[in-house]
């Protein structure tokens, strides 16, 4: 995928503008965000603020997906790596971001149930149901489950207290009608997927959202690996929208 020329400047929206809150040396933790409803987000996230190295990347590649994607009328969007330490979900996390600061209502759904990843990222104020729970109750509501407006126009969907056998629940008629309603209520779902070469998960998700998106990361990541995803994306009838060389 080619880098936009210049990413447009977004002003960030003030009710739910996040403070920075560092801690001392001796407690060996990162610096954080909070924001007024109580979520700690990482300084892996970039994209809260454009300064931090990297973030000129995550707005070129958001403005990508814009054009090529979202504005072509595609709502759903599986982020894919086809091995562990791609940093699939630094780059679903700050895609998501940076496309609610665009203004599409944007929803983060976190897939990998096995390890999920997103909470890191996103630390919510208390625990609470997710896509596993959803999945293991068929009468559970979307709507009581998803977090609203973790940031402005953004919300997140996390993996829920039960995890473990993804496989199964991701390729279920459970999972495709949760997968209907998240791209019908929101302009823009990012699925943030587990490795491919652990679980048949990425293929599953990427199925159901019809696109996806890989990511390779530099000196982790090998190239059969990215073909024989591909090959299998390609049978699995799902459309790559690009590909993200992850160099953070």
């Amino acid at each position: 995928m080619k880098r936009a020329a210049k990413p447009p400047k977004v002003a960030k929206a003030r009710p739910s503008k996040p403070t920075k809150e560092r801690r001392s040396r001796s407690e060996q933790v990162e610096t954080t965000w909070l924001t007024a409803d109580g979520y700690r987000l990482s300084d892996r996230l970039v994209a809260v603020d454009r300064s931090r190295s990297g973030g000129e990347f995550v707005a070129a590649l958001a403005n990508e997906v814009m054009d090529r994607h979202i504005r072509r009328g595609r709502r759903g969007l599986a982020v894919c790596g086809a091995a562990q330490g791609a940093g699939v979900s630094f780059v679903a996390a700050n895609l998501a971001v940076t496309l609610a600061q665009l203004g599409v209502s944007t929803l983060l759904v976190d897939t990998n149930l096995n390890a999920p990843g997103l909470e890191v990222l996103f630390t919510p104020p208390a625990p609470g149901p997710g896509l596993s729970d959803l999945l293991a109750s068929p009468g559970a509501a979307l709507a009581g489950t998803i977090r609203s407006h973790v940031l402005p126009r953004l919300s997140i969907l996390y993996a829920g207290s039960l995890v473990g056998g993804e496989a199964d629940g991701l390729g279920s008629d459970r999972f495709g009608e949760i997968v209907r309603s998240c791209l019908r209520d929101h302009e823009c779902t990012i699925f943030d997927t587990p490795p491919a070469n652990r679980s048949t998960g990425a293929r599953l998700v990427s199925a159901a959202a019809g696109y996806a998106l890989l990511v390779a990361r530099c000196r982790v990541t090998f190239t059969d690996d990215i073909e024989m995803l591909t090959a299998q994306l390609a049978q699995d009838e799902v459309s790559i929208v690009g590909s993200v060389l992850n160099a953070a």
